[in-house]
């Protein structure tokens, strides 16, 4: 998509561009505060209801719970308390979405928000199910 301003009577075009920066599948478990300086999708591809993992905002103290096939989408820069227990495995894509460079798209948006929809999740599963590390790429970016 492309975008178009006009100041002082000069149009100036924006091409917002994504730059992936890592992607992973871990199972690990921790405590900590993040502030992670890019977008995250993350999808949780177990979980233990027992032994929950979780995400709190800093800012508003709101609690998310990490369930199988969900998808958290994490803007850059929002402060928060990540607690992941063991039992949790999940596959996650950072990535800038940038307007210019160094300026992200989701800069003033500190939030993070729960995606249900069966096509991404489905989409997410087949990302890290390639074994073809460039086909990988391309099929991240896709999502």
């Amino acid at each position: 998509m492309k975008y178009q301003y006009c100041f002082l009577r000069t149009p100036v075009s924006i091409q917002p561009e994504l730059r992936l920066i890592d992607m992973f599948e871990e199972s690990t478990e921790y405590l900590r505060n993040w502030q992670l300086p890019f977008n995250a999708l993350s999808l949780t591809k177990d979980e233990d209801p027992e032994d929950p993992s979780w995400c709190e905002l800093r800012e508003s103290k709101r609690r998310i719970y990490m369930e199988k096939d969900t998808v958290n989408f994490t803007t850059v820069d929002t402060p928060m308390q990540l607690r992941y227990s063991g039992s949790n495995r999940h596959c996650a894509i950072h990535f800038r979405y940038e307007l210019f460079p160094g300026v992200d798209l989701f800069t003033s948006v500190h939030d993070r928000y729960l995606i249900r929809d069966k096509k991404i999740v489905e989409s997410l599963h087949a990302v890290f199910a390639e074994q073809d590390p460039l086909r990988r790429i391309a099929m991240a970016e896709h999502v």
